[in-house]
């Protein structure tokens, strides 16, 4: 009974959208999720909700059944425990009665002993089940707040690149299919997104945006945004193709490293004439290439 309860609530557990993305299985890629039955080579699909509550409904009839077992089990002690009490009390106990049941009570106390560890085994398994609760209620609260403090983050770089012009705010990490974004809005979606992580995440992993300026995001917007990057402790790295007319834009910013490799010739660093140079400078950073 306690297997198929512990076993229900992992199916129930199931019963949610994942609004973040879907499950899916790593050696095939498929988001079916099965369940097996016990000593069986039967599977059942539960990644819909009919098909999951048909199963729970199934499980809960057998629960049923073994609450009644139990109930039936508990009544025929307890009539048997009567019963001996009256024997015990209207008849003398013999040394031959005692003899003739001593093996017999030698089991039962072993069988007493078994059950009540079974008891407490059962008993530790709940606190366990019960501590796992609140400890997934409290992981549940902390990934509402860092949702909601990304998500504020993420805003507050919307608002600031628009220049104060009224926005529709992010809620969610990831776009849906009924609600994507193109142009420059997708350019700003990914920028907010990419600079909130790395704010409350903390990690201390190189940040490289290609393009930064892709999707037509307009020079202004350009110039607010940068700030917000400049707050961050990760190098960042950022590539944009600039139209003709807007060669050397960076060149006059001295909060931006700008490197320009319009110049460079087609294929230079693959050239053969260059080989032992490009060798030199890799061991130069302990890089060896065992090449001939």
């Amino acid at each position: 009974m306690k297997k198929n309860e512990q076993l229900r609530r992992e199916l129930g557990s199931l019963n949610r959208e994942l609004k973040t993305g879907s499950i899916v299985c790593l050696d095939c890629g498929s988001k079916a999720i099965g369940y097996s039955m016990p000593e069986s080579n039967v599977a059942f699909d539960i990644t819909t909700q009919d098909m999951r509550q048909e199963i729970l409904r199934t499980i809960d009839y057998k629960i049923d059944d073994y609450v009644g077992e139990v109930e039936r089990l508990e009544k025929e002690i307890r009539e048997l425990q009567i019963r001996f009490n009256a024997l015990a009390e209207t008849r003398e106990i013999s040394l031959i009665d005692i003899i003739s049941v001593k093996d017999d009570y030698g089991n039962l106390e072993e069988m007493d002993r078994e059950l009540t560890a079974i008891i407490d085994e059962i008993e530790d398994i709940d606190k366990k089940l019960e501590f796992s609760k609140n400890v997934d209620a409290e992981l549940r609260k902390d990934r509402n707040d860092f949702m909601r403090k990304v998500l504020i983050s993420m805003n507050h770089l919307r608002e600031v690149v628009n220049d104060g012009i009224e926005t529709e705010d992010y809620d969610d990490l990831f776009t849906t299919n009924n609600k994507p974004y193109t142009g420059s809005e997708a350019t700003e979606f990914y920028l907010a997104r990419v600079y909130s992580l790395a704010k409350h995440v903390k990690h201390q992993l190189p940040i490289v945006i290609d393009s930064f300026r892709a999707e037509e995001l307009s020079t202004r917007r350009e110039d607010l945004a940068l700030p917000l990057y400049e707050e961050l402790q990760n190098q960042v790295i950022l590539s944009a193709t600039l139209k003709g007319q807007e060669a050397g834009k960076y060149d006059e910013r001295t909060d931006v490293h700008s490197i320009d490799f319009s110049g460079y010739a087609v294929n230079h660093l693959l050239s053969e004439d260059y080989v032992e140079q490009f060798m030199r400078k890799l061991e130069s950073f302990n890089v060896k290439l065992n090449v001939k």
